[in-house]
């Protein structure tokens, strides 16, 4: 809704609907003034807080400081008369007893260098196994050089709380140092005795969140101390990840304002606590004087109000009502008969008058201004009409025009004859095509038994369709290939379809297919011969290969046989050459043997008990020794499945193995190649199991994996000059696979390595059945 709306729905509303308006608007205006008046008020309650928090944080940090800086100075004379002059150990001793005899403020003062040596004036003598190097007032004197004062701890056997304040000795070989232990028992009770405001208090904390002092927690006379208190806990971790030394907090059951002071000599946090309650008293101010300007400016707006509405409000509603119950459409004489007070008395005269004055050109004028109104309406209402119309048709013309346009377009240049007729079988319309495929013209043509009897269509496809045609037939269409004879007497194989309106009318469309048939015959005649070619290059491949593995497996035999025999190690070595390359042909010639038999649909699978357990470490074994001439470390794992004998061909299944674990073993260099036999589901006539190979040897590259499966295909040219193969272990194992009724997969990372895997489901074999 726009402001202008509000604004003018505002000037509408009655005088009495404005004054409750002003009354609420007044209420939450002085309900605003109300919140940001105690607003305000909660910050200066928070500034004084933080004030007295401030100040008494400061004192008591400044007293701490001053009261230890001015009794530090007797360890700090110490150390510099030490600096001064060379002392024996007695000497030492002897003076740190005076100092110690003279003061009031120190209970122990003792001398400690790296050599362990401890002279302590007070007589303690150190235990044995006792490190003086590790003790902090030693290490913190040493790492400062200059006078530094340890944590607050609690000293068992005194009975009291202590502070170690330490200062190194000049020019000492020794690193010496000269400390004294003081009481803080009596300053943390003072302190802890300090109160902020009635229920406030202070306390402190070292810097890893123990109660040094605390009115609630300590008991001086028995050292008592709660140093971990839970209460406590979580605001000593918001003291580590705050910034502000000022924040209102919740400690026990008690909401306030804590202040805190860092001491970094003695690593302590000073607190200060407020509690909310004990400025409860600001608040309650500001609340009594706002809800009493409240309950006075309501009481005022509301006399206000009534005087309004009486003296005001009240008398022009009551003249509003009498206006209305004038009624001009019958009675032109009727005036304002009711006495109203003051003002309102003249506004009633001069209302009267004015009736009076328009009454006479009321008369006069209201005849005319009906009939001209009238036919002013009339004469608008059908001139608007008529441009519509107008407007109407001239755009329905324009569509049907440009309609017509497209439609007569599509006609004549659609690649396909179309024929139109009439219910009574005479032809309507006709376009080009149909006299390019049939050389008929439209003066050619009377009916559309005469039309089929010209283009020579069966008198049996005749029958049907003209049957169909003059029943409406009980389908929206029909197909037919027909052979039609054009004009000129050629034959020519046409696809023809007939679509019956719901008028009567129907739509032959006519296709020439003749040279589609034509394209369709000498493809066959063409796939006849590829696959004739086919299969002889399959036999041919075949017969090859056995032919050539007999001779092969003699020359494998004799260079064997010739290897094992007594003769030079040169001709031995060139001996193993020939064998080694016999077995690699002989591989060859096996793939492109195992690939014809695919290739030519001859491959035969067998079906007899396995035991997949054997089959696998077979395959294992084989590559056994290549494996241990590269030092690779051969894995294999299986689970359940051993359990079960399966029907399978153990054959086909063994040569799958090996050739996923060859080519596993032949493209790694180090590292491992493991197989592994996992279990996915059993029942009691199959079970599924998944096999998978894995290598960490050079990989494939992403845009590869696609490729590896084509015949004669291997990752990279460089592959095969480096590893040699022919590219078809791949093909043939996943064309097996595919016997089997799966399929191979690979997941693999350039040069870290590859996962082939597969999953067969097998039929269980069951003994006696």
């Amino acid at each position: 809704m726009s402001i202008r709306v509000i604004i003018n729905r505002f000037n509408k509303a009655t005088i009495q609907f404005k004054l409750k308006l002003i009354i609420i608007l007044v209420i939450i205006l002085f309900t605003l003034f109300f919140f940001a008046h105690y607003q305000y008020t909660y910050q200066t309650v928070a500034e004084t807080a933080r004030e007295k928090g401030k100040s008494i944080t400061e004192s008591i940090n400044s007293d701490i400081t001053s009261w230890l800086y001015k009794n530090s100075s007797t360890i700090k004379d110490i150390a510099i008369l030490f600096s001064q002059k060379d002392y024996t150990d007695e000497e030492k001793l002897s003076i740190m007893e005076i100092f110690l005899d003279k003061s009031d403020f120190f209970s122990s003062i003792y001398y400690g260098d790296k050599n362990n040596k401890m002279i302590n004036a007070s007589g303690w003598v150190p235990y044995e196994g006792f490190q003086l190097i590790n003790r902090p007032w030693y290490l913190q004197a040493i790492n400062k050089k200059d006078l530094s004062y340890t944590n607050i701890f609690l000293n068992a056997s005194r009975d009291d709380m202590i502070i170690s304040i330490s200062y190194p000795v000049e020019n000492s070989l020794a690193n010496a140092v000269i400390s004294g232990d003081v009481s803080v028992k009596t300053l943390i009770r003072q302190i802890s005795q300090i109160k902020p405001s009635d229920n406030g208090f202070v306390f402190l904390m070292d810097f890893e969140g123990n109660i040094i002092a605390h009115p609630d927690y300590t008991d001086f006379d028995t050292l008592a101390i709660d140093y971990k208190n839970p209460i406590y806990t979580q605001l000593f971790k918001d003291i580590q990840s705050s910034q502000d030394n000022f924040n209102e907090v919740t400690i026990g059951e008690n909401t306030g304002f804590v202040t805190l002071k860092k001491n970094a000599d003695l690593n302590l946090y000073l607190f200060s606590f407020i509690p909310s309650r004990d400025l409860q008293y600001l608040f309650n101010r500001v609340l009594s004087f706002s809800l009493f300007m409240m309950l006075t400016t309501i009481i005022i707006t509301i006399i206000i109000y009534r005087l309004l509405n009486q003296h005001v409000v009240h008398p022009l509603e009551e003249l509003k009502t009498r206006i209305y119950e004038l009624d001009f459409q019958d009675d032109f004489h009727q005036r304002l008969t009711y006495n109203y007070p003051n003002e309102f008395s003249s506004l009633v005269k001069t209302i009267n008058q004015m009736l009076s004055q328009a009454e006479d050109t009321y008369m006069q004028k209201e005849s005319a201004e009906s009939e001209l109104s009238a036919m002013n309406e009339e004469l608008i209402n059908t001139n608007e009409l008529l441009e519509a119309k107008n407007a109407e048709a001239e755009n329905n013309l324009l569509l049907l025009t440009k309609e017509k346009e497209l439609l007569n377009a599509l006609f004549e240049n659609v690649l396909i004859g179309i024929q139109i007729w009439d219910p009574s079988g005479k032809l309507l319309l006709m376009n080009s095509e149909i006299r390019k495929i049939t050389g008929y013209a439209e003066s050619d043509i009377q009916h559309i038994d005469q039309w089929f009897d010209l283009i020579n269509v069966s008198h049996e496809n005749i029958s049907d369709i003209l049957a169909m045609a003059k029943t409406f037939r009980n389908q929206n269409n029909v197909e037919r290939d027909l052979r039609i004879t054009t004009k000129k007497g050629d034959q020519r194989d046409v696809e023809c379809r007939f679509n019956f309106l719901s008028d009567g009318r129907t739509i032959i469309t006519i296709n020439d297919i003749t040279q589609r048939r034509l394209y369709e015959e000498k493809l066959q005649e063409s796939e006849k011969r590829a696959n004739a070619a086919n299969v002889a290059k399959s036999e041919f491949l075949a017969n090859m290969s056995h032919e050539l593995r007999t001779p092969l497996n003699g020359i494998i035999g004799f260079s064997q046989i010739l290897e094992n025999s007594e003769i030079s190690p040169e001709h031995k070595k060139y001996v193993e050459y020939i064998n080694y390359s016999g077995k690699n042909l002989l591989q060859i010639i096996s793939d492109i043997l195992d690939f014809s038999k695919i290739e030519a649909g001859k491959l035969e699978m067998d079906h007899v008990p396995t035991n997949i357990d054997e089959v696998a470490q077979h395959s294992l074994k084989m590559i056994e020794p290549l494996a241990i001439e590269k030092d690779l470390q051969i894995d294999y794992h299986i689970d359940n499945t051993k359990n079960f004998t399966v029907y399978s061909d153990p054959l086909r299944l063994n040569q799958i193995f090996n050739n996923l674990l060859s080519n596993a073993v032949k493209f790694t260099s180090e590292g491992s190649v493991s197989l592994n036999v996992q279990l996915m589901e059993a029942d009691e006539k199959t079970i599924t199991c998944q096999f998978s190979v894995t290598d960490t040897g050079i990989g494939i590259q992403e845009d590869k994996l696609s490729e590896i499966f084509h015949s004669f295909t291997q990752a990279d040219n460089s592959i095969s000059r480096e590893f040699g193969g022919t590219g078809l272990g791949l093909t043939i194992s996943n064309s097996l696979l595919e016997y089997m009724g799966s399929s191979l997969k690979v997941e693999s990372t350039f040069a870290e390595g590859s996962t082939f895997f597969f999953i067969i489901r097998f039929d269980r074999y069951v003994e006696g059945m």
